[in-house]
């Protein structure tokens, strides 16, 4: 791919799709051929605005648009025939997380990349965020003389309440608490890249829905995870739904220090509680979607060199890691997560 522009069309307008675009217009390495959304009136506010063609029909933009990549905010299970006939049709797709609706189907959509010599990606914003991004850092550096032996991590989601696309997901009368582990999909994520995958993932999870039979299905309000690396090394998560403002944070404990993270801070202490290094930046809140399209841009026009480590993410591992818990919660036993990817064959 040159380093010319890269025509884009973008499939969802809700909060998160509107993020995406304002963010890859603020780049510079995008050009936005057209955008996508239910609401055709808002399409074409929208595409007033970035000079674009507007559809109301995911599937007439997939035969108008002449495009190198398709950015999708919309939920998969809205457009999944739209991303494959954008990959069979060598087109390269950015999905937001979760990158499928569940670990067969992310490697469906993988390999079907693959075999159209395109790239499926899964886009995760938080880990360009500042305090993120400089616990990355800080991983890499103390794995080169120090040992870890334990994470941990809080993941609080609250409603949306005008995400109504999604609204089935956490209407108590519709689904329970909702797909809670997808929406913790990035702290998962980043837990897995640092230590690997686990051996074992145990997984407890609660539903606040009335009906028992939806409490058995993959609905929950509350889920504690444990991820079982060693007799050494543990990792443990706790999300909920609903019982606090939002928060996303991590902390990578080793033989002598421990590091805590959240998007605009971190914290590194020596275990006896000495302040070793803080760092805050309140960066503006499209920060992290940039630098993240900006890392996207470059991987298409510079494949063949070496990428941000922040942009380095497994999806089939993190989604191993996801279905085993999702298996474990209902089996009410320990699940291996190789398991699934031995079955793909990797």
């Amino acid at each position: 791919m040159s380093a010319e522009k890269i025509k884009i069309a973008i499939l969802g307008l809700d909060n998160k799709g509107l993020e995406l675009l304002a963010a890859a217009e603020k780049t510079g390495l995008y050009q936005i051929v057209s955008v996508a959304g239910k609401d055709i009136e808002l399409a074409e506010e929208i595409a007033k605005i970035y000079d674009c063609q507007p559809f109301d029909d995911y599937r007439q933009l997939m035969i108008q648009s002449q495009i190198e990549a398709l950015i999708v905010a919309a939920p998969i299970h809205v457009c999944e025939e739209h991303v494959q006939t954008a990959l069979k049709n060598g087109i390269h797709v950015l999905k937001l997380a979760p990158p499928g609706l569940g670990f067969e189907h992310t490697d469906k959509l993988k390999k079907l990349a693959i075999k159209n010599g395109v790239t499926y990606t899964v886009a995760i914003p938080e880990r360009f965020s500042f305090g993120f991004g400089k616990l990355a850092q800080y991983v890499a550096e103390i794995r080169q003389t120090d040992r870890f032996t334990l994470a941990a991590a809080n993941c609080m989601v609250p409603v949306d309440a005008e995400d109504m696309q999604n609204r089935w997901l956490w209407d108590p009368t519709l689904a329970g608490g909702g797909i809670l582990l997808y929406s913790c999909y990035s702290i998962i994520d980043q837990i897995v890249s640092y230590l690997g995958l686990p051996q074992q993932v145990y997984s407890l999870n609660t539903s606040n829905a009335p009906d028992k039979q939806q409490r058995l299905s993959l609905t929950e309000d509350t889920a504690i995870i444990t991820l079982n690396y060693s007799d050494t090394l543990i990792a443990n998560i706790v999300a909920s739904r609903n019982f606090a403002p939002a928060q996303r944070s991590l902390a990578i404990h080793s033989t002598h220090h421990h590091a805590w993270a959240s998007e605009d801070s971190m914290i590194v202490r020596s275990n006896e509680g000495e302040v070793i290094e803080e760092s805050t930046e309140t960066a503006p809140k499209q920060s992290p979607m940039i630098e993240m399209l900006q890392s996207y841009a470059n991987s298409l026009q510079k494949p063949n060199e070496p990428q941000c480590p922040q942009a380095q993410s497994d999806c089939l591992n993190t989604m191993a890691v996801i279905e085993s818990a999702y298996l474990s919660a209902r089996t009410a036993m320990p699940e291996d997560p190789s398991r699934f990817l031995n079955i793909i064959g990797n």
